[in-house]
């Protein structure tokens, strides 16, 4: 930052200083003396010049760029973690009977917790339940969940992931 703030000085400087000998040369110019420099090499020098400080100072449409080049790198990770290549798909049936000797308030949340397990067991990764079979197991209230359910598991390379099988 340091740096940055010597070098735009250092610009600044630089264009002052163009600006007082373009000063001195238009007076030498209405005095009728000929001009050292041609007008074409003056108008290269300034735009140089202003390049150079549009370098050291960044704009904000460079920021939101920037920012906005950060932000499509991070959803393209995201979406390589969501595309995980499906190893397997199978199908069970799962009896939740042992839901039903929890308490009747904790029936859905043990029933939930039961299939997991069975999961774990059957596909080895850990296991995880899709929003939709989640509604599924809590449509009849906590006190009523499904005493069996049929089950479509994804297995991936880290998890196996549960829906409704239709």
């Amino acid at each position: 930052m340091a740096k940055d703030a010597d070098i735009a000085k250092e610009v600044k400087a630089v264009v002052k200083k163009q600006k007082e000998d373009e000063k001195k040369k238009e007076e030498d110019m209405q005095t009728n003396k000929a001009s050292s420099m041609p007008q074409q090499t003056k108008s290269v020098a300034e735009s140089g010049l202003k390049e150079i400080s549009k370098e050291v100072t960044p704009d904000k449409a460079e920021e939101k760029t920037t920012k906005e080049a950060k932000k499509a790198i991070k959803k393209d990770a995201k979406k390589e973690e969501k595309k995980d290549k499906i190893l397997e798909e199978r199908i069970y049936t799962f009896n939740l009977k042992d839901a039903w000797k929890a308490p009747r308030q904790k029936r859905a949340r043990t029933a939930v917790k039961v299939l997991k397990k069975l999961i774990k067991r059957h596909t080895k990764k850990e296991p995880k339940i899709h929003s939709s079979l989640n509604s599924v197991m809590w449509k009849d209230s906590a006190r009523s969940p499904p005493r069996k359910v049929k089950v479509k598991i994804k297995i991936t390379e880290k998890n196996a992931t549960a829906y409704p099988s239709k």
